[in-house]
């Protein structure tokens, strides 16, 4: 991401990486918070540089994301949402003990580098 010059994006992902480096107990929440920003950034380049929300940009490009990976992208990016809005113990250690989401978005952002080496057609 660095070499497309997506520097923002590319700081969020290493964020969300380092977050599950923590030891002795990974930070869950923040690598899914910094690796749905990253997929934020690159889906906004993506789209040709949109002010629109990850979930404006799935529900309106439906060709950014592949299906079915976008209906779960959708779905993980509502969760996080309104997760960070409404805060609560239990739905953090639920999110706390999910080993599968974080690898799940930042694999989501590799694969969508290859959208931003194509021309936008607008």
């Amino acid at each position: 991401m660095a070499e497309a010059g997506l520097t923002t994006a590319n700081t969020e992902i290493r964020e969300a990486i380092n977050d599950l480096s923590k030891m002795p107990h990974a930070d869950i929440t923040g690598a899914i918070q910094h690796s749905l920003a990253c997929l934020e950034c690159v889906a906004r380049e993506a789209a040709g540089g949109t002010k629109q929300t990850l979930g404006e940009l799935i529900k309106s490009r439906r060709d950014l994301v592949p299906e079915p990976l976008n209906s779960a992208v959708e779905k993980i990016w509502g969760f996080s949402s309104n997760q960070d809005r409404h805060l609560l113990e239990s739905i953090n250690a639920a999110v706390a003990s999910d080993k599968t989401s974080p690898p799940t978005k930042a694999g989501t952002c590799r694969k969508a580098r290859p959208l931003l080496l194509k021309k936008p057609n607008y």
